[in-house]
Order: structure tokens, then C-alpha cells, then sequence
């Protein structure tokens, strides 16, 4: 029994549904539930999303991707359906045909070589992949009879039909999640969102939710937390005061920023630190007041506006230095300062949100 069909199985009978009254719940056949929860079959994403409404579970613990029921709110699963489906594509579907293949008496080392080409992601292998079968069908006539390559030949071609089965399945299955999370962030997020996002000055909020998703989407980001934008810094204590907030835009939850509501996204201005971050995208600061020399910080000079720079002291001296490819700038230059200066740390840049970058 499959794990998908195992966990269909156990939750149908807790809410103490026979076969009869689940089928005639989801709108299919008895021997179609029998089938799915003896592994034989797999429901397709209709039907899924119906069976994960009835039992309130995630898609992600109903396919054996996850030991909880329900996955926290802000968290959403497009990378586990992928890994999920590549597993089954990698391993269930292979281990199936390798079985098949050595049934017919074809050698292991004759198996490698024919799933090195079948299974293979190397584009010059998909450009050149019916050559790479005809010549190594030809190497095998040597060593087995027509119809046993004909045999083999016919299950090249029933692979591919599975596996392309199981790819669209997958993707059906991802464009739930991500209509998911669409309505997450339409839900929560849409009002709060900066109104820059998509790049202008000023966008509907429809747009910027676009290009939001396009982003997340691109980035592969399932996981995140709502970031508040700061537009400007300055006047001495810096004052993160709700009122001050511009608007917010996501920042990924990862294994290294294990603290996101200690950080800041400020809106870049000019080509001071282009190398790094380009104007008028968002650094993703880290709430400090000391950084390490070398290391890039957001620093307020004599209480004023805060500026981003490369951060270091020599002596009794604070450096702050440009990371520009703008030599033609007169203010893009190095900044030095003495002891008589006030120099404020006021956070560490960890990050960035660039469109194109």
C-alpha cells in the first residue's frame, strides 16, 4: 500500500466512512476507492483537493510529504509537491521498469545504459535522444532477439507516457498551491503591500500582487514573513513606529534568518552600491548596532538621513565606502570619519528584493 493510499484509508474510516459513503462524497466509484487506497491508482487534483476538504488535512500530508495534518497558515508547499513528484519519478517509476526490463533478461549494465538515456535531464541528451536509443538498440542485437528489443522498446514508450502523466499531475497539483497562496495574499497581505513593488512609483494593487507572486514563484519562496519597508531613516533615534511604515513586501523564511521581525527592507536610492543592490530595489536589513569590518551596514552620520554603505574602522576612524560602478559621480566617493562625528550602526544588510537581480 502506497502511503497516499494507507493515509486515505485511515482517514476515511476516522470520520467512520465505509468505501460506499466516501465514494458517493467525492463522486466516484467504490472500486475506485479500493483502488486508490491499495496504491493502484492515484486520484487526480479534483479529487484531492475534495478528499483534503473532507478530512481537513494539507494535499502535502494526504501524499506522505508531511507528518503534520494541517501545515501552519503562513506556510505553503510548492517545493514539497515538486520534491515529491520527482521522488516518484526518480525512484518509483524507475525501480517499476527496472523490474520490467530485467524480467525480460536484459543485463544490469545494459539497464544503466538505457536509463542513463531514458531518465536523463541533460539537454545535448533530450536533442539527441532517439539517435542515442537507435544506437544503442543496435549495440543490443547482438546480444538479444527482436522481439525481446521490440519488448523493451514498447516499455521506453510506456514510461515516457507515465512519467508525462505524472509531470502534469504535479503541475496541476502546484497551481493549487499556488492559487493558495494567491488567496493568502489577497486575504492578508494585499492592503499592507509597498506600492512600489512592481517597479513604479505608483501601481494598483492588483499589479503589484502580480508581480509579487511572479517573484515568490521564481524564487522558489513557499515560506515567508511580511517585512516592513522604511523609506527614510533619519532624525537622530531611528523610530520603527508602525505610523512609519511605507508598506511591506515578503521577506523568505530560511534556516538563516531565524529572526525576521528584527528586520527591515529600505528602499534604495541612487548608484552608491550598485555592485550590491541597484536603485530603487529593496536592502534587507538586520537590526544591530555593531557589524564586523568589511561588512555592509546601514549607518546614520551626525543624526541624519541613514545611508548604506561598506562598513570599517581603521584607528580612531570610521571608513564608509561606496560599492559602485559609477566613477563619473563626484558624491560617489569614500566617506571618512573622525571621533568627533556621530556614527550610529542602525542595522546589518543581509539581503535584498531585486526583480531583476
Amino acid at each position: 500500500m502506497s502511503i497516499l493510499g494507507d493515509r486515505i484509508k485511515k482517514e476515511r474510516e476516522n470520520l467512520g466512512l465505509t468505501r460506499e459513503d466516501f465514494a458517493q462524497r467525492i463522486g466516484v466509484s467504490y472500486s475506485a476507492i479500493a483502488m486508490y487506497e491499495q496504491g493502484n491508482r492515484e486520484p487526480n487534483n479534483e479529487l484531492l483537493s475534495k478528499m483534503c476538504n473532507i478530512f481537513n488535512c494539507s494535499i502535502d500530508y494526504l501524499i506522505g510529504n508531511n507528518e503534520q495534518r494541517n501545515i501552519p497558515t503562513n506556510e505553503h508547499s510548492f517545493e514539497d509537491v515538486k520534491k515529491y513528484y520527482e521522488q516518484k519519478i526518480n525512484i518509483t517509476l524507475k525501480n517499476k521498469y527496472v523490474n520490467e526490463l530485467l524480467k525480460l533478461g536484459i543485463t544490469s549494465s545494459d539497464i544503466d545504459n538505457l536509463m542513463k538515456i531514458i531518465t536523463s535531464e541533460d539537454e545535448e541528451t533530450d536533442k539527441n535522444y532517439i539517435s542515442l536509443l537507435n544506437s544503442l538498440f543496435y549495440f543490443w542485437s547482438s546480444s538479444y532477439d527482436e522481439n525481446i528489443i521490440n519488448k523493451v522498446q514498447d516499455l521506453v514508450l510506456l514510461y515516457n507516457e507515465e512519467k508525462i502523466k505524472i509531470l502534469t499531475t504535479q503541475q496541476s497539483l502546484y497551481r493549487l498551491e499556488k492559487q493558495k497562496l494567491e488567496k493568502k495574499l489577497i486575504d492578508e497581505h494585499i492592503d499592507e503591500l509597498h506600492p512600489s513593488i512592481s517597479g513604479k512609483s505608483s501601481a494598483p494593487l492588483d499589479e503589484n500582487l502580480k508581480t509579487l507572486i511572479n517573484y515568490l514563484e521564481k524564487n522558489n519562496i513557499d515560506n515567508f514573513y511580511m517585512t516592513p519597508v522604511y523609506g527614510r531613516i533619519s532624525a537622530g533615534q531611528p523610530n520603527w513606529a508602525e505610523e512609519n511604515i511605507e508598506g511591506r513586501i515578503p521577506v523568505p523564511m530560511t534556516g538563516e534568518i531565524d529572526n525576521p521581525e528584527e528586520c527591515f527592507y529600505l528602499k534604495v536610492n541612487g548608484e552608491s552600491m550598485n555592485k550590491v543592490v541597484k536603485n530603487g530595489a529593496y536592502a534587507l536589513i538586520h537590526k544591530q548596532d555593531i557589524v564586523e569590518d568589511g561588512e555592509i551596514a546601514v549607518v546614520l552620520v551626525n543624526g541624519y538621513d541613514a545611508t548604506l554603505k561598506k562598513f570599517s574602522k581603521q584607528g580612531d576612524f570610521v571608513v564608509l565606502e561606496p560599492m559602485s560602478d559609477v566613477t563619473d559621480d563626484p558624491d560617489i566617493k569614500t566617506q571618512i570619519y573622525d571621533k568627533s562625528t556621530s556614527i550610529k550602526i542602525l542595522g546589518k544588510y543581509i539581503g535584498k528584493f531585486e526583480l531583476n537581480g
